[in-house]
């Protein structure tokens, strides 16, 4: 015997027995709104924005990254002989290293501040008005997840390398490095306050997506900086 059930919760789901023994095989490939739980406890509401709606909480993750370029090029000329010791030494052991990274943005949530609730309710800082809100308390619950883009990013590091070798063995490297040589500061953290909350009124917030931080390591800052460094090997 074979039964189909259609329903909210189980979309499809197969039952089949054969006489003493029953088989039950259960396929979701969906949630509608309305797959809700009837009671809602303070301490342990659903985990969806909206009760039972799970469709509404897809979205691309905060670390998603849709496309990362990094082409990296080391340019060394031959060593060339010109006939004077000074000269070999002047003209060779230059070397060139440059590191480009092109990549598209992240995002973030666009976030609802709830400055105060209707009156009655048993929290003034959640916009359903419960001690423990639903999953994304903090975003804006009309909006898509990770919906604030951050920032681009096009950035290019270099280094120039002088080598004097000494014998087989010995070898002392002069380096000077750049990062970020175009001075292509990208932001790390926007603004992402998109509506405020205050009583029955939701209004839009301004200055959404402006940036808030370029930060990097190790210097706190993806601003260009340099540096300079040595390299004896034996």
């Amino acid at each position: 015997m074979v039964r189909r059930h259609d329903g909210v919760l189980s979309p499809a789901r197969l039952e089949v027995d054969f006489g003493n023994i029953g088989l039950h095989l259960v396929a979701c490939d969906r949630l509608q709104p309305g797959a809700a739980a009837d009671n809602i406890y303070f301490t342990d509401p659903p985990n969806s924005t909206y009760n039972g709606n799970y469709q509404a909480d897809k979205g691309s993750s905060r670390l998603d990254q849709r496309q990362r370029l990094v082409v990296s090029a080391i340019i060394a000329p031959p060593r060339m002989d010109f006939g004077s010791a000074i000269a070999n030494s002047a003209v060779n052991g230059w070397q060139l290293s440059l590191i480009e990274t092109a990549a598209s943005p992240q995002a973030t949530d666009p976030i609802l501040i709830v400055a105060s609730t209707i009156g009655g309710l048993a929290s003034s800082t959640t916009i359903n008005g419960m001690v423990t809100p639903f999953g994304a308390p903090g975003r804006v619950p009309f909006l898509p997840r990770s919906s604030v883009p951050i920032d681009t990013v096009n950035r290019m590091d270099a280094r120039i390398t002088k080598a004097f070798a000494y014998k087989e063995a010995l070898k002392l490297d002069f380096n000077f490095e750049v990062f970020n040589v175009l001075n292509a500061i990208s932001n790390t953290s926007v603004s992402s306050n998109a509506y405020f909350a205050t009583g029955a009124v939701i209004k839009a917030a301004t200055g959404v997506g402006n940036g808030s931080a370029s930060g990097g390591f190790p210097d706190g800052t993806n601003a260009r900086r340099a540096q300079v460094s040595a390299r004896f090997t034996f």
